[in-house]
């Protein structure tokens, strides 16, 4: 809740009640603490004399942890301070926490005079104060009936609902807000990246047809390794070309991976073996494009490419309690706890371009946007000990536009 708007709020309605009433009422936080500041002004001169004192200070701190217990009870409360004089708490409830209450008091409850008025000299010896002054300042405190409590109460309950209602509006409307903000930034996402990829066509007709001109010619001279290149390098141009919604299925993202490893097992010619398996029961579950692959390429060209032996790559998603977990493993480089730290935060990414264009933070933004607080990933990794990147996502089947 923003304290600004609250405090505006309370400045006004203190300055109403003390020229209706005569008395001042205070709002306190959730720790006891006054959330206007600090004025001795609207303290009564009883009040002032305790409180500049150093004993009588600590005593007025004590009432104020009384209120904070009796907000946390969410109750309104009739008590009495220290001193015995009467005080009016009332909590304010903002979507179903205590965070503020109101309060009033430096009120003497008609009936009371007599205890109190005995019970100063006493107080006036426990705080080290001058009992004339105290007796003096005491006279001056108004002394209220039990109709002007609930009157009091009446209109501080109404008041504290009034705060409540508009503020967990207030709050309400800022959650929409903040998740209207983030389907748009998602969506924005989504269509820059697209747009990279339309900057970067020659022409889609004209490639496309150009590629599969070079597989035919490649079949006709035999060169079967060099035709099935051809098709894989089409197939994942094409989905950079035609990505009309913001989501696709996990086989269809695997369909895709395996023509990336496809590309790399020929460029590496046999020194990288690959793996992947998908569960019939995951292969519907839905997921933002190029949300996989990226750690795909990262694994290769960070993690396999600087060692000097066979480089291996596992990707697999199976279900489990209820969830969709996809596992890349591989053999590579490795790296420091600090590295990982600095990925996972968005503080670093990998310095050369990927095929799919997006780096690690680019697709944990998505994920965050896509899943909120539903998706997990961790990495697990170690100088020449490769990498084991683990994502738990909803299962989900309904395809977002």
């Amino acid at each position: 809740m923003p304290k600004l708007n609250i405090i505006r709020m309370m400045e006004k309605v203190n300055k109403t009640f003390v020229s209706v009433t005569g008395h001042s009422i205070s709002f306190m936080d959730d720790k006891g603490r006054s959330v206007l500041p600090f004025n001795m002004n609207i303290f009564s001169d009883f009040c002032k004399y305790v409180i500049n004192s150093e004993k009588g200070c600590k005593k007025c701190l004590e009432c104020n942890n009384i209120i904070e217990h009796g907000c946390i009870d969410m109750s309104p409360r009739v008590s009495q301070c220290y001193m015995g004089l009467t005080m009016i708490t009332i909590p304010i409830v903002i979507s179903g926490k205590c965070n503020y209450s109101v309060t009033c008091g430096q009120m003497l409850m008609s009936g009371d005079q007599k205890g109190f008025f005995e019970e100063l000299h006493i107080k006036a010896n426990e705080l080290e104060l001058d009992k004339n002054k105290l007796l003096k300042y005491g006279k001056r405190v108004k002394v209220v009936s039990e109709k002007d409590i609930e009157t009091r109460m009446m209109f501080l309950s109404m008041l504290a609902e009034y705060i409540s209602i508009t503020e967990t509006q207030l709050e309400m409307s800022k959650q929409y807000t903040r998740q209207l903000e983030d389907k748009i930034k998602l969506e924005k996402n989504l269509r820059e990246t697209q747009f990279r990829f339309l900057q970067a066509q020659i022409s889609p007709h004209f490639l496309f047809n150009t590629l599969n001109l070079v597989t035919r010619v490649a079949l006709n001279e035999k060169a079967g390794k060099t035709a099935d290149l051809i098709y894989s390098l089409s197939d994942l141009l094409r989905r950079s070309y035609k990505t009309p919604q913001c989501s696709c299925t996990l086989g269809e993202e695997f369909h895709y991976i395996d023509s990336y490893l496809n590309i790399q097992d020929i460029r590496y010619s046999g020194l990288l073996k690959t793996e992947t398996f998908i569960e019939a029961e995951v292969e519907n579950a839905v997921i933002p494009v190029f949300s996989l692959q990226p750690f795909v390429e990262n694994a290769i060209i960070h993690g396999i490419e600087p060692i000097d032996r066979e480089g291996f790559i596992s990707i697999s998603a199976t279900r489990e309690n209820g969830r969709v977990l996809v596992r890349i493993n591989d053999n590579g480089s490795g790296m420091k706890q600090e590295t990982i730290d600095k990925i996972l935060q968005g503080k670093i990414e990998p310095s050369r371009v990927q095929a799919s264009g997006m780096g690690i933070k680019n697709v944990r933004e998505r994920l965050d946007l896509y899943f909120g607080d539903g998706y997990q990933m961790k990495i697990k990794s170690g100088l020449d000990q490769g990498t084991e990147v683990t994502i738990f996502i909803p299962l989900i089947f309904e395809r977002g536009e």
